[in-house]
């Protein structure tokens, strides 16, 4: 956890499901989120649960 490490853009994957109002998986969305200003990511309004 933590190490960095580099991988062909076409092996990577990433998955989401809306399950009502939680979301599971969505890591690119996530760091997506992460990498906004903090009052333009909070207007997506996505909660994520794991």
């Amino acid at each position: 956890m933590g190490d960095r490490m580099t991988v062909a853009e076409a092996d990577v994957e990433d998955w989401m499901i809306r399950n009502g109002g939680d979301v599971y998986g969505g890591y690119t969305v996530r760091q997506a989120l992460a990498d906004m200003p903090k009052e333009q990511a909070a207007k997506y309004g996505i909660t994520f649960k794991d």
